[in-house]
């Protein structure tokens, strides 16, 4: 603790001497306390370090030798100390409680009692340099005072002599021009008066030389002992001269006071001396001011060494406050296990979209039929050619099990004689709709069912985008067999045709029409669809994703079963429930997911 009611004299490089409270230098010794030299003092009052030059050989060996080898013994041993007295800084904290002037030393340490230890070793520490330091600062400031009262004394009797040798000199003139004095009798006042001054000049030029000598040398310490004695000795010599002549001067202005008329000085004269002055009262001031503050110096100087106390000293525990291993461990456990958890229900529910089939199957009750891996579009092999060229391939195999599932299905109510109609759908664009409903169809053509794929997505149509057919030839679309062109008795011929798989496909390929919910609950469509029924096994239809258009709940009527593409990763289960509500509301029929742009890492696992 630091005692505010005591003062601390310090002095600046400038030689200003201030007086300061405690509360302002608590910062000051918190840094002395993180200094590396208390940390050595510490570390050699707990742990001293072995006297490397206490053994001796027993066996005369060479000199060189065994002094090359004390070198090195010194350096290893202040290597060491450098070494823990870094390691002791780096686990001790050191700060001030608040606004008090009460400073904590804590000390970090496997050891309950060497850290106790280590923490009063560096309190001790501080208070012993600081009962070394202290009273030397305290001298060095009252010296520096007492050398500032004299170097103000010296100016001011320079300055009051310079007046004095102004009105000297107009006394001088004033007996010059009273009668009954002779030229000779003046010549000689003059003399008189100029040699005063001029001897006074000197003296003051030549004290003011070794002043500055004398400092120069307490700081460089380039000449000898002997030199600054006499230096000393000199300033000492001009200081009696001087005073002797203040005094000669004194009787000479005694014997001219008669002639001195303060209140007649020509114009020139009278301000050149109220200029000095004015500058003696200054100095008169700031030297009565040093002088007070070295006199309360001289008082404060031998209470310094008792501004620091020691509170409390750092006493180690009865009893080890760490926690069980046992609790520790078990605590980690629950915390990362609850830790995982809320982050994988963060990423599905939040964050990300859905990667877990499990998840989405638990949370929706949508049973996920098939996941298919991430096939590009625009790659040699796109997701409609994989079906054809690779048939073992994980995307195919995909397919494959949604064909199964369809038709394996226990809940589509459908007549053995009617061919089975799906609808493709999805929440939003670009969650793989289009593709699987090709990949799909193409599919079941292939595997010698005949299928027709209807390109429902009047507003935006994407499949012949997907188809790598020359669709110059193509003169019949969706739009114009529901606006009345052609008969539904020959919708073979309404359609194109695969000639590599067999599958039909009925589409649009001019722009997105706005009047796509309009044609398609026409009659024209549901004419549509049952002939397409009497003459395919497989109805495929591509409708526009649920969440943006009214045309999949529009189309749930001639379905017998809906699939719904969830993009992994993009697709989000608000999104999916939400799907998922709209198409109930509409009675759909059965409702099966599909999980697209897998990694393929994550189908393999």
């Amino acid at each position: 603790m630091i005692d505010p009611g005591t003062h601390q004299l310090t002095a600046t490089p400038n030689d200003v001497t201030v007086f300061q409270l405690a509360n302002s230098i608590v910062d000051s010794e918190v840094a002395m306390l993180r200094s590396y030299e208390i940390g050595q003092r510490a570390i050699s009052a707990t742990q001293p370090v072995a006297d490397l030059h206490s053994q001796q050989s027993t066996v005369m060996g060479d000199v060189v030798s065994l002094a090359t080898s004390a070198v090195a013994r010194e350096q290893n041993r202040i290597g060491y100390e450098i070494q823990t007295a870094m390691d002791l800084l780096d686990r001790t904290t050191i700060e001030r409680l608040g606004q008090s002037f009460v400073i904590r030393v804590d000390v970090s340490d496997p050891s309950p009692e060497r850290a106790a230890d280590l923490a009063n070793a560096l309190i001790d520490a501080h208070l012993s340099a600081r009962r070394e330091t202290r009273f030397t600062n305290a001298s060095v400031a009252e010296t520096a005072l007492a050398t500032r009262v004299a170097d103000l004394a010296i100016n001011l009797r320079s300055v009051e002599g310079r007046i004095d040798d102004m009105l000297l000199a107009a006394a001088a003139a004033n007996l010059a021009r009273e009668g009954g004095v002779t030229p000779t009798q003046n010549e000689a006042v003059a003399n008189i008066l100029d040699h005063l001054s001029n001897e006074r000049r000197s003296l003051f030029a030549e004290r003011a030389d070794l002043t500055r000598l004398l400092r120069s040398e307490a700081t460089s310490g380039v000449n000898s002992a002997e030199t600054l004695e006499d230096l000393h000795d000199r300033r000492a010599e001009i200081d009696e001269e001087l005073a002797v002549l203040e005094t000669t001067t004194a009787n000479v202005r005694q014997q001219l006071q008669d002639f001195l008329d303060p209140d007649n000085l020509g114009p020139s004269l009278s301000l050149s001396v109220q200029r000095l002055q004015s500058e003696a009262q200054a100095l008169r001031e700031i030297y009565q001011d040093a002088l007070q503050r070295w006199r309360r110096a001289q008082l404060v100087t031998p209470h310094q060494s008792q501004q620091t106390r020691i509170l409390s000293r750092a006493v180690p525990p009865v009893k080890s406050d760490q926690p069980r291993r046992l609790y520790v461990g078990l605590v980690g456990l629950m915390a990362s296990i609850s830790l995982g958890v809320g982050l994988g229900l963060v990423r599905e529910h939040v964050w990300l979209g859905v990667f877990d089939v499990d998840i989405i199957e638990r949370t929706t009750h949508l049973p996920i039929v098939a996941v298919l891996p991430r096939v590009s579009r625009f790659d040699a092999n796109a997701p409609q050619d994989l079906v054809r060229t690779l048939p073992a391939c994980h995307f195919t195999e995909g397919v494959r099990r949604i064909a199964r599932n369809l038709h394996t299905s226990p809940n589509l109510q459908r007549h053995e004689q009617k061919a089975l109609c799906v609808l493709m759908t999805s929440s939003r664009a670009g969650e793989g709709k289009s593709t699987l409903a090709l990949a799909y169809a193409m599919l079941e053509a292939t595997s010698g069912k005949s299928t027709l794929l209807i390109d429902a997505d009047l507003r935006q149509s994407a499949l012949y985008d997907r188809l790598h057919w020359q669709m110059d030839g193509v003169e019949t679309q969706l739009s114009d067999v529901l606006a009345g062109q052609g008969t539904m008795a020959d919708i073979g011929n309404l359609t194109f045709c695969d000639p590599e798989t067999g599958l039909h496909v009925l589409g649009n390929v001019t722009p997105p029409l706005e009047t796509a919910d309009t044609l398609l609950v026409s009659d024209r469509f549901c004419d549509l669809v049952d002939a397409a029924r009497n003459k395919y096994d497989v109805i495929v239809i591509d409708s526009a994703p649920a969440l943006q258009a009214n045309d999949a709940h529009l189309l749930l009527t001639h379905a017998d079963a809906t699939v719904i593409a969830m993009r992994c990763g993009k697709t989000r289960l608000p999104t999916i429930q939400k799907t998922l509500l709209s198409l109930r509301q509409h009675h759909a029929p059965p409702v099966f997911g599909v999980l697209t742009f897998a990694e393929q890492a994550s189908i393999a696992a």
